[in-house]
């Protein structure tokens, strides 16, 4: 059997390939799995670099950020991470971030290649310029207007909206949003997901009985509502498990217990211990275009969830508890889960959680950016470049 030449895929992350994982990161394992090359484009410049970030890319391996298993579980056969030594994204600095590009990928040999990009920046545009891809998508995940980036990235979005074949985003939020800067194009939803039989497994089944700890993962900074979890941990045990923002740190209770970050494979074994999953943000116009993958990855748990400031999360109302941001209210609404909660509802959650595994994830995004891209035979995957 002959099979049709597969395309390059290259990804344009907002984050390297060996840290914390995000939807670029498991759509690239899909295409790899596919029998592709995909050439995964680590973090580039979206402003000036503080020196923090000079000295991380120097010496990667210093951040705290980093997970060390994660690289080691995610060594996928097929995907090339790609570092490039750009400058900030601005106009003045195109002749020599381009000239940086031609010999960063001069020795890949990219070819017949799909471009898809989370980065609307100078840089990203550079790259098709130099890459010549037969196609190009655009994945919307940040409501760019409210973030701090250099204006001039608001300017090259939208010529990138403009020359994209695809439009992407993940939240309703952002797709309204692109709708709207495309002249009401055709904008698709690519949302996070979850691997949902590993998450599956945190479910312990007594979780309304006991009631005792609640849990939080992921970044932890001023966006969250510290007072309410300073609040809860009076009463309940409280545990926040990533990485703490400097300006975060002062504000939170003594009684909470901060755990370090742990690779997306470990981190269902760490939630087990968890009798409540709460993400209390605080409103804000920048999250108001975030879903985060974590609200899928707590579904797939079967615990109880509690959100705040979510906006996104209005639509799953029926299967997660939304609270306000008054921590007396918030500890009001754990008290209650038992007269809330039910075998059906937690059914409810693991139904959608089911929808959001990465393999249909994969699926639905393959489908819309490589509609002819059919999977390979097994024996065939073996000998994929």
């Amino acid at each position: 059997m002959t099979l049709p030449p597969r395309p390059d895929i290259v990804f344009m992350s907002s984050r390297d390939w060996d840290s914390l994982p995000l939807q670029t990161h498991y759509l690239a394992e899909g295409y790899a799995r596919l029998g592709c090359r995909v050439f995964f484009i680590n973090q580039t410049l979206q402003k000036w670099p503080r020196l923090s970030h000079l000295l991380w890319r120097l010496n990667p391996k210093s951040s705290s950020g980093r997970v060390s298993s994660y690289s080691r579980q995610y060594e996928v056969p097929g995907v090339v991470p790609v570092t490039l030594w750009t400058g900030p994204p601005i106009p003045a600095m195109r002749v020599f971030n381009r000239l940086v590009i031609r010999r960063s990928l001069r020795d890949y040999d990219i070819r017949n290649a799909v471009f898809v990009t989370w980065v609307p920046t100078y840089t990203a545009l550079d790259i098709i310029d130099i890459v010549q891809p037969t196609a190009i998508g655009y994945v919307n995940h940040h409501n760019f207007d409210a973030d701090d980036v250099l204006p001039d990235l608001l300017v090259a979005e939208r010529v990138l909206i403009d020359r994209a074949d695809h439009l992407f985003a993940d939240s309703l939020f952002l797709q309204a949003r692109v709708t709207r800067l495309s002249g009401n194009r055709v904008v698709h939803r690519s949302m996070p997901g979850v691997y949902w039989k590993r998450f599956r497994s945190a479910f312990r089944g007594d979780e309304l009985q006991r009631l005792r700890t609640i849990y939080y993962f992921g970044d932890i900074g001023t966006h969250l509502n510290l007072a309410a979890y300073n609040y809860l941990a009076e009463s309940y045990e409280v545990v926040l498990v990533g990485i703490v923002n400097p300006a975060a740190r002062k504000l939170i209770s003594q009684k909470i217990r901060i755990c370090s970050p742990v690779s997306v494979m470990d981190l269902p074994n760490t939630l087990r211990d968890a009798d409540i999953l709460a993400t209390l943000y605080l409103d804000s116009p920048y999250m108001r275009g975030v879903i985060p993958a974590k609200f899928f990855e707590c579904l797939a748990t079967g615990k109880p969830v509690l959100v705040s400031g979510l906006a996104e999360a209005e639509s799953y109302r029926d299967l997660v508890n939304i609270v306000g941001e008054i921590p007396e209210s918030i500890a009001q609404a754990v008290r209650n889960l038992p007269y809330k909660e039910s075998e059906s509802r937690r059914s409810a959650r693991d139904a959608e959680a089911r929808l959001a595994d990465w393999d249909a994830r994969c699926r639905h995004f393959q489908a819309i950016l490589t509609p002819g891209l059919k999977l390979a035979p097994a024996e065939d995957l073996t000998s994929a470049p």
